[in-house]
C-alpha cells in the first residue's frame, strides 16, 4: 500500500495509532527471577544478557539501582520518574509463574500499539497490580527503526522447546518451531481452542531488544545522548495534574543539567520534545464520547505540556554541567575501584556506596 494511502487508512481508524505505549507496573518482586534461575553473582548484578561477559557493561546501573532504592511494592508513578531519571526504558524477562516468557539471549522492552483510549479502558478493567493509567510513548516508526517489532502470537506447528528439563532460563524455542533465535523475542504462547486458553492478542505488542549489543543502558535509550537510537516527539501519561507537574519539574531538572546526578549524559533536545499528558485534564477538558474514541495525534495542542526553560548564560550553565559531573564522578570511581574485575558481594558494595543496609 502507499505511504500516502497508508496515512489515510490510519486517520481514518479509531483502532489503529501512529504511537507505541510503554505500560508503567508497579514493582512486583513475583516478576523477578530468583537466585536459583539467575545467579546473581555470576552475572555482576541482574542479567539482561545470557552472556556474563556482555551483561558486564551494566554493572553500574546495578549500583545506581540499589542507591534508587525502589521498594518492593513501589507505585507505577514511582517507576515512572525512576525510568526518566535512568533515561531510557529498562529490559525485563516478564517472569511469570518462575519462568520468562521472553525467549532467547535477550531481556526485551515491551510496548503496545493499542489507541489512548483503549489504553485507558484496558488499565481500568485489569487488576491495579498489573497495570496503571502511566505509560511512556513513542512514535511506532521510531521505535521500528530503532529495531522494534511487532509480537509473533502463537506458532503454525507444534510448541517445542529446546533444553525445558535442563534450563529454566533463558527459554529457546526449538527448531522444528520455525522461528529463528534472533528473533524468539517477539513471540507470544497462544492458544484459542482447547480447555487452557491463552489469548494477548487483544495487547496488539511490540517488543525491541538491543540485537547488536551497543546501548550502553539495559534496555531502551530514550531520553540518553550518545546511544544508537534517538527519538523526535515522546509523551509521558500520568493521572493526575499534581504528578504532571513534578514530571515537568524532573524533566526541566535533567535538561537543565544535561545529566543525571551519576553524570549519565541526556540529550537535551529530546527532553525538549518531551511532552506530558495528565489524564485528569483530558477528562475535565473533553466530553465522555470524545475520551472513548481519543487517540494520542488527537490530543489538543493545549494539553501536551513542556516544561519551559528560561534563557541561560551559556558559560554558567557549562559551569553547572561540569559541577554536576565532578560530584557524580566520585561515586562511580569508587564503585569502579570497590567492583574491580567483578563484585563478588554486591549486595553489600552497594550498601557500602549507597548507605542502605
Amino acid at each position: 500500500m502507499p505511504q500516502d494511502a497508508a496515512s489515510w487508512v490510519i486517520q481514518d481508524r479509531l483502532d489503529m495509532t501512529d504511537w507505541v505505549l510503554h505500560f508503567v507496573h508497579e514493582t512486583n518482586l513475583q516478576n523477578e527471577p530468583t537466585d536459583d534461575v539467575i545467579p546473581y553473582e555470576r552475572y555482576h548484578g541482574k542479567a539482561y544478557h545470557e552472556n556474563p561477559e556482555v551483561n558486564y557493561r551494566f554493572s553500574y546501573w546495578d549500583y545506581m539501582d540499589a542507591c534508587a532504592d525502589l521498594c518492593p511494592g513501589a507505585s507505577a508513578y514511582s517507576v515512572l520518574r525512576k525510568i526518566i531519571s535512568d533515561g531510557h526504558i529498562r529490559s525485563t524477562w516478564a517472569f511469570r509463574k518462575g519462568r520468562p516468557t521472553i525467549y532467547g539471549p535477550r531481556a526485551a522492552v515491551c510496548v503496545t500499539e493499542m489507541p489512548l483510549h483503549a489504553l485507558v479502558d484496558y488499565a481500568k478493567r485489569r487488576e491495579a497490580t498489573d497495570v496503571g493509567c502511566y505509560a511512556v510513548g513513542l512514535l511506532k516508526s521510531e521505535f521500528f527503526a530503532a529495531g522494534g517489532r511487532s509480537a509473533i502470537y502463537g506458532l503454525s506447528t507444534e510448541y517445542a522447546e529446546r533444553d525445558r528439563a535442563r534450563h529454566k532460563w533463558p527459554r529457546r524455542l526449538a527448531d522444528s518451531c520455525g522461528i529463528a533465535e534472533a528473533e524468539q523475542y517477539r513471540y507470544v504462547s497462544t492458544a484459542l481452542d482447547g480447555q487452557h486458553r491463552i489469548d494477548w492478542t487483544h495487547e496488539r505488542e511490540w517488543r525491541w531488544v538491543d540485537h547488536e549489543d551497543r546501548c550502553s543502558c539495559p534496555g531502551l535509550p530514550v531520553w540518553l545522548a550518545d546511544e544508537p537510537h534517538s527519538f523526535s516527539r515522546v509523551l509521558v501519561i500520568v493521572q493526575t495534574e499534581d504528578e504532571a507537574e513534578r514530571i515537568l519539574d524532573l524533566l526541566k531538572q535533567l535538561h537543565d543539567l544535561g545529566a543525571n546526578e551519576f553524570a549519565v549524559d541526556f540529550d537535551r533536545e529530546t527532553m525538549e520534545h518531551t511532552s506530558v499528558i495528565s489524564l485528569e485534564q483530558l477528562s475535565d477538558g473533553l466530553s465522555d464520547d470524545a475520551l472513548r474514541t481519543l487517540r494520542l495525534e488527537d490530543i489538543p495542542t493545549r494539553q501536551l505540556r513542556k516544561f519551559q526553560s528560561p534563557l541561560v548564560n551559556p558559560r554558567r550553565h557549562r559551569q553547572t554541567h561540569e559541577s554536576a559531573h565532578r560530584g557524580a564522578r566520585c561515586p562511580r570511581s569508587g564503585y569502579a575501584q570497590g567492583v574491580g574485575d567483578g563484585p563478588k558481594e554486591p549486595g553489600r558494595l552497594h550498601s557500602r556506596f549507597c548507605g542502605i543496609r
